[in-house]
C-alpha cells in the first residue's frame, strides 16, 4: 500500500511483534513466510516494522521497504550516514570496520543525526 512517506506491506509475524524491542527494527522473512526483527549480521533485512501488531505469532504486521521510516538506533551517525546492521540486530553507522569476516547489510540512509544510543531517527 502507498503511503506518504513510503510503500508499506502487510506480513504474517513469525514471533510476538507486540513489544518495545520490534518498534521500527528492521525485519527478514523466515524460512515460513513470516517476518521476524533482524538479530543477526547474516539475515537480509526486508524492511523496517511500521506498526506494533497484535501480539502473538500470526498477526497482522506492516513492512516498509521503499521510502521514509523512522529507525531505533544503536550507534551514533550523521545525516548522510549510509545505516547498515550490525551484531544484535542493531543498527550502526558507516563509520565502522567492515572485514571480511563480517557481513553487514546496508538498509537506508541517516536523514538525521543520532547523538547517543538508543534514539529514533527518520532514515530514507
Amino acid at each position: 500500500m502507498a503511503q506518504a512517506g513510503g510503500y508499506d506491506k502487510s506480513f504474517k509475524a513469525g514471533a510476538d511483534l507486540n513489544t518495545t524491542t520490534s518498534d521500527f527494527r528492521p525485519v527478514y522473512i523466515n524460512s515460513s513466510g513470516s517476518v521476524i526483527v533482524v538479530n543477526s549480521t547474516t539475515q537480509k533485512p526486508i524492511g523496517m516494522l511500521q506498526n506494533r501488531p497484535k501480539a502473538g505469532t500470526g498477526a497482522s504486521c506492516w513492512v516498509r521497504s521503499v521510502g521514509y521510516s523512522k529507525i531505533y538506533m544503536n550507534d551514533t551517525c550523521t545525516a548522510g550516514d549510509i545505516l547498515v546492521t550490525g551484531a544484535g540486530g542493531t543498527i550502526r553507522g558507516t563509520g565502522l570496520s567492515i572485514t571480511a569476516a563480517t557481513s553487514r547489510f546496508a538498509i537506508g540512509t541517516a536523514v538525521e543525526a543520532s547523538a547517543a544510543s538508543g534514539t529514533v531517527i527518520e532514515m530514507l
